[in-house]
Formats: C-alpha cells, sequence, structure tokens
C-alpha cells in the first residue's frame, strides 16, 4: 500500500466526495459501466452461471445509482457528480442520466432471470420513469436547451446541465449515450441528435484512445468511421506491432487502447445487435472490401461479405433456439435466399439454387440451418441432427426490421 504522503494520486481517489473535486473524485458511473458489459456477457453467452457469479455488480452499482439521485421539484430524479474527468461536480452530468437510463432496465431483467432481488425490481421500475432525458445544448456550449429544441435541428447533447462549466481533459462525452451505454444508433427518434453532436464534437481525434471511429460507426456515420480510424492511425500508431503511443512524440509509452478502438469501430461497422435487432454493415465506408464473421448475442455468428462497400452475402449462424430480428440488408432489391442443410454424413453438400444468366447476381441470405435434415438421396445414411439452432427462413423483403424464427 502507498502512503498518502507519497501517493502520486493522492487527492484524486475516485469516487470520494469528501475531498475537492478532482479528476475522479466525483465519478461514480464505473460500476454501471461494469454492470452492463456484464448483463451484455451474458446475452452473447447465455451463460447464466456467469450472470449469477456476476449480478452483485449490476444489483450494487443500481443501487448505489438509486440512492445517489435525488427527487427534484419537477419530480424527476437529478445527480450531482463528474462527467468522468471533463466536468467536476457538476448538475446531472450525462454520464450519470446515461448510465442509470441503460443500467436500470437490464438490472431488472437480470434480477428477474435469476428470480432474485424483487424489492430493487419494484424501485428500480419506479424510478426508470423518473429519470431524466439526456441533457441537450447548443453547438457553442453555452445553453442549456430542452427535448423540444430537437425539432429545430440545431441542437445537440450536452456534457451536463451545466455545459458552460470548466472543461479538464478532452473526451466527447456527449457520444457516451451512443457508446458504451448503448441508447442511440443510426435509427430512432434520437439519432439525428447523437449525429449532430458527433458532427460538432470539441475534440477531433485528439488523443490515442479517442472513440470518434467507434462514435461514428454506431449510428451509421460509415465515411466518418473512416475518417477517423486512419487518421487516428497515422497520429498515434508509432510502434512497429501496432501499439499507439500515448505522446506520439515518444517512443517510451506505448498504449493499448487504441487497439482496442480499432478493432471495436471496425466491427460496429461490419455487424451490430447490441439492442437485439440485427444490423449488418450498419456503419461500412462506402469503397471498402471486407470478409469477416462477428460473434451476435445468443452464441450465434455472422458472417459478411462486402465489395466495394456493397453487401453481396450474409450467412447467420444461430448458436440457440429463438427467433432473431434482422434489419433487412437489400430493402429495395430482391434476394436470393436458401436455408443451408444441418450437417450430415451425405457425401455431396446440395448445391445453391440457380440465378438468372442475364443481369448481375442478386445479394445473397443465408440462415441458420432447420430443425430437421431433408432426406438423403436414395442410398445414402444421415447422421443425427445436431441441436436445434437458432432461426431459419428466407431474408425478409421489407424495409422494417423483421422476426425471422
Amino acid at each position: 500500500m502507498t502512503a498518502p504522503s507519497t501517493n502520486p494520486y493522492s487527492g484524486n481517489e475516485s469516487c470520494d466526495s469528501t475531498i475537492a473535486p478532482s479528476y475522479n473524485s466525483q465519478t461514480v458511473t464505473s460500476g454501471p459501466e461494469i454492470g452492463l458489459w456484464v448483463w451484455q456477457t451474458y446475452v452473447a453467452t447465455d451463460d447464466r452461471a456467469f450472470l449469477s457469479a456476476n449480478y452483485p455488480i449490476m444489483r450494487d452499482s443500481a443501487k448505489f445509482m438509486l440512492s445517489h439521485a435525488k427527487t427534484g421539484a419537477d419530480g424527476l430524479l437529478h445527480t450531482h457528480s463528474n462527467a468522468h474527468e471533463d466536468q467536476w461536480s457538476v448538475d446531472d452530468p450525462i454520464t450519470d442520466v446515461a448510465a442509470m437510463q441503460a443500467l436500470f432496465p437490464v438490472a431488472v431483467r437480470a434480477a428477474q432471470t435469476l428470480g432474485v432481488d424483487s424489492d430493487l425490481v419494484t424501485g428500480l421500475q419506479a424510478a426508470i420513469p423518473k429519470i431524466r432525458p439526456l441533457p441537450r445544448t447548443d453547438f457553442g456550449q453555452t445553453q442549456v436547451l430542452s427535448l423540444s429544441s430537437d425539432s429545430a435541428g440545431n441542437n445537440m447533447l450536452a456534457l451536463s446541465a451545466q455545459p458552460t462549466a470548466a472543461k479538464h481533459n478532452v473526451e466527447n462525452l456527449g457520444l457516451e449515450p451512443v457508446w458504451p451505454y448503448n441508447l442511440i444508433g443510426d435509427s430512432g427518434n434520437q439519432s439525428d441528435l447523437a449525429k449532430r453532436t458527433f458532427s460538432h464534437r470539441s475534440y477531433v481525434t485528439q488523443t490515442d484512445w479517442s472513440y470518434d471511429a467507434l462514435h461514428a460507426a454506431r449510428p451509421g456515420l460509415g465515411n466518418d468511421m473512416k475518417t477517423a480510424l486512419i487518421t487516428d492511425i497515422d497520429k498515434y500508431q508509432v510502434f512497429p506491432n501496432g501499439f499507439a503511443s500515448w505522446d506520439a512524440g515518444k517512443l517510451t509509452n506505448p498504449y493499448l487502447e487504441q487497439l482496442g478502438v480499432t478493432a471495436a469501430a471496425v466491427t460496429e461497422g461490419f455487424v451490430q445487435d447490441y439492442d437485439g435487432t440485427l444490423r449488418l454493415t450498419p456503419g461500412w465506408q462506402s469503397g471498402w472490401n471486407a470478409d469477416g464473421t462477428v460473434y451476435i448475442q445468443h452464441k450465434g455468428r455472422v458472417n459478411v461479405q462486402i465489395r466495394n462497400g456493397v453487401l453481396l452475402t450474409v450467412a447467420v449462424e444461430a448458436g440457440a433456439d429463438g427467433d432473431i430480428t434482422v434489419r433487412n440488408p437489400w430493402p429495395a432489391r430482391t434476394s436470393t435466399s436458401w436455408t443451408a442443410p444441418a450437417r450430415r454424413s451425405c457425401p455431396a453438400r446440395p448445391a445453391p439454387p440457380s440465378r438468372s444468366p442475364r443481369g448481375p447476381a442478386p445479394p445473397t441470405w443465408s440462415s441458420a440451418p432447420p430443425r430437421r435434415p431433408p432426406p438423403c438421396p436414395s442410398g445414402r445414411s444421415a447422421a443425427a441432427p445436431p441441436p436445434p439452432r437458432r432461426s431459419s427462413g428466407a431474408a425478409p423483403s421489407a424495409s422494417a426490421d423483421t422476426g425471422i424464427r
């Protein structure tokens, strides 16, 4: 243990309201962020034992935020704490508001899944309608604006309810509801607000850990994702092994953060299902080629082929029984689809459907194996089918999200 007199971080201890405001002294959302990742890991893996072991993080973080927030004269919940390291000791930091909006509903679902903490569930369900909206400001970040300002299209998300408070770091916290809190994506009534926030953000690829590429990919700004990704790599990825440097002018301080952001941004541009709806190439750059596989919720996988920014082929490998909601990636085109057969001992695999010799080949959609394989040709024996997989069906032909069983 380091004695306080020699501790280089003395006076900057995290989550300590008894000391003077500092970078971390009133940052209270680390627990909710970790709790949210616990839930996302459970949804990805369906590992109930993992959820049970780590649910206390979700439970205690939710309890803390419930106790930290106070009901104001407007009947809504308000907090006073840090907006991360950027604004210190301010009213309604956007990180607090986003943390409650994101964590409370999934904490309820986790408790109900495990059959525990009914009193906490009741308290969270009562609190959810009282969580205040995300704070808004003007592009100059000098005014406090209300929800009604969205219709004029000249506002953005604010760091807190005190947009003019001093800034001490270079975080674009107005985009935290986009990621990591998964509250806003490339559609919905706040998507344009998030895109305006990105366009008018204060700090453009200003650090090796800049989330700019990730914050562009999630709301579907593919070309901005490319620009931010390449710019940040050019500025900070100075080591031969791909590591970045926190200070690009020095080769003595390698950082891993930039690698993580790069990997996450590419994945988010490729495939997204953070809210249960599968989106294909929602934030991909218009001229890039790619072949890749992305793991999705409930142990599934999506295999995608892209040429010149155009999605050509999709194969969904379901990992569990249930429904998958897929947003049609080709709303204005006719697509060819088939369901792959279950793995079996037949000597030959069935051929895909024939395509018209006239015109370009249509995009292709494949989904998970059916629950029963078709019979083998005469004289060939089939192995037992695998356990039920998660979905089967043809590509949707409408532009709306479509549930595929």
